[in-house]
């Protein structure tokens, strides 16, 4: 069993808060500053990092064994990578490196700065 955990990117201060916030998931309050709340995987990069949805990662992904850079998300069938080649399955975490987030670093996937 996978531990439960989730961060926030706090829209109004532009920044992930340095406390974990943990959600009641079967509450009706609601936590009015968080913008985006982004679940943990319940993996690590190959440096120990905790891989939660949102975050950018650099790897090699595929045969041709040249570096991808990925967004994890969230689908149907679980966490996935997406690249602009494909999306895949996140599983071989050893092979990953977390380098930034959706919200933090968008420049990353060559969206705005």
């Amino acid at each position: 069993m996978r531990e439960i955990k989730f961060r926030a990117w706090d829209k109004r201060a532009m920044e992930l808060p340095p406390a974990m916030y943990f959600f009641d998931l079967g509450s009706s309050a609601k936590y009015q500053r968080c913008g985006n709340i982004m679940q943990y995987t319940g993996l690590t990069d190959k440096n120990g990092v905790e891989i939660y949805e949102g975050d950018i990662v650099s790897g090699v992904l595929y045969k041709d064994r040249s570096e991808h850079i990925g967004r994890i998300l969230f689908d149907l069938n679980g966490y996935m990578i997406s690249t602009i080649e494909k999306s895949m399955p996140l599983d071989l975490t050893e092979l990953l490196t977390v380098i930034g987030n959706i919200y933090e670093n968008p420049e990353l996937l060559g969206g705005e700065e």
